[in-house]
This record gives C-alpha cells, sequence and structure tokens, in this order.
C-alpha cells in the first residue's frame, strides 16, 4: 500500500498600498479591481480612514478592516484577501487602532546606552576606524549583558 502523501504548493504574492482614503463611494471597488488585475494575493491597505472593525465578504475576495472606533477621517488599515487564501486564514484579532509616538528609544539611544554599559566612551571617532568598529561590534555580541 502506497501511503506517500502529495504536497500542493502555490505561490503567494503580498503587497501594500497607501490609499490616503477610501470614504468617497466606489472606492474600495476602484482598489480591489487594482487588486485583481495585478492578481496579488494578500494587500494591506494603510489610511483607508474607515470607522470601526470588520469584515466584509464577497464572491472573489474578503475585506478585513480595522479603524478607530470614535473618530471618522482617521488611520485605518484594511486587508484585502483573494478567495483563493481566505479559508486559509483561522481567525484575526484588532490588536491596536494605531500605534503612537515615537519609540521610547531611539536607536542611537540604544547604542550608546549599550556602548557605555560596556564601558566605551567617545564611540563616535571609534565608528570612523572600520577595523575598530568591528572589534567592537564583535565585543557587543559576545557581551551578556546586551
Amino acid at each position: 500500500m502506497n501511503t506517500r502523501r502529495r504536497q500542493w504548493t502555490t505561490d503567494l504574492t503580498f503587497g501594500t498600498w497607501n490609499v490616503q482614503t477610501m470614504l468617497q463611494p466606489g472606492k474600495m471597488m476602484k482598489i480591489v479591481d487594482e487588486v485583481l488585475k495585478l492578481g496579488t494575493d494578500l494587500v494591506a491597505l494603510q489610511a483607508i480612514r474607515w470607522q470601526g472593525h470588520g469584515e466584509i465578504n464577497k464572491k472573489n475576495f474578503t475585506v478585513i478592516y480595522s479603524g478607530p472606533e470614535n473618530r471618522i477621517w482617521q488611520y485605518g488599515t484594511r486587508f484585502t484577501i483573494l478567495r483563493k487564501i481566505k479559508e486559509s486564514i483561522l481567525e484575526w484579532e484588532l490588536v491596536n487602532d494605531r500605534l503612537r509616538g515615537r519609540p521610547k528609544m531611539r536607536w542611537l539611544d540604544d547604542v550608546s546606552t549599550d556602548l557605555r554599559k560596556m564601558g566605551i566612551y567617545e564611540w563616535r571617532d571609534r565608528a570612523r576606524d572600520r577595523e575598530a568598529w568591528r572589534r567592537i561590534a564583535k565585543e557587543a555580541k559576545a557581551h551578556p549583558g546586551l
């Protein structure tokens, strides 16, 4: 008895698009037509400016969207998913309607803090010397507190 299983593979294409707004009548279908023309399986659309969150199921695609509950005209993200991969998505969860503010620590601040922990000061001068900077980076990778 042959117990080999046949494996199916498929290529998926992903995209992102800042649409500025989706509040005009017919705008959703225009964008979906473009997505279907391109053959993109999953597209993340930013700045749709829709209020609330939900799911819209159509014949050839599904739209999952999320925006602020009480402010229209701001933010919003939407995913347009073609029908062929919709069944692969078991569930989705809204995590945050928008991440706000700058990061608590910039990359440069983080580098300065880590180098101070290693006892390295005036690191900007050392960074100009490629070999010295490579040694510092190697030390940082091995440093237990970083």
